[in-house]
């Protein structure tokens, strides 16, 4: 009779895969902000929670391919739709961020640079659109590389 022996030292934590699973998990977060703001709310909190979560993993397996293809993983290639699914989810991203760009105004970041640029802090909707995207793009293709990466 043998007995197995396990080995005591604790398994290497993979930070990446858990950077990746808090952009991912930040992107759950984001969608489920856009999906609050139907008229009605007819999700509901519960609702949009779950619909937000299927839709990120949806996303995010439609995006893979592509991931792959740029970091040279295995099962990597170019697909033109993978591309497309990425800026849905950065669109979605951006459409639960978008409500709140306007209230950085009021944040000590925004009134540093407006300082030192001596420029008016307040933002612009097109400057709001284009930081919500920035961001929201940025969140969905974060989520991806860095799950992707060794």
């Amino acid at each position: 009779m043998s007995v197995r022996s396990e080995s005591l030292t604790p398994k290497k934590v993979n930070y990446n895969r858990l950077a990746g699973g808090g952009a991912w998990l930040i992107g759950v977060l984001l969608t489920y902000l856009f999906l609050r703001t139907f008229k009605g709310d007819p999700l509901g909190l519960v609702g949009a929670v779950v619909v937000a979560f299927i839709a990120q993993w949806l996303l995010t397996l439609a995006e893979r391919p592509l991931w792959r293809w740029v970091l040279r993983r295995k099962d990597g290639r170019f697909i033109v739709a993978s591309m497309a699914v990425t800026g849905v989810d950065g669109l979605l991203n951006a459409a639960g961020l978008y409500p709140y760009i306007g209230a950085l105004t009021g944040s000590n970041l925004v009134a540093m640079i407006a300082d030192v640029a001596h420029i008016d802090p307040t933002i612009e909707k097109p400057a709001a659109f284009l930081i919500a995207l920035a961001i929201g793009l940025l969140v969905a293709a974060l989520a991806e590389y860095y799950w992707e990466l060794d």
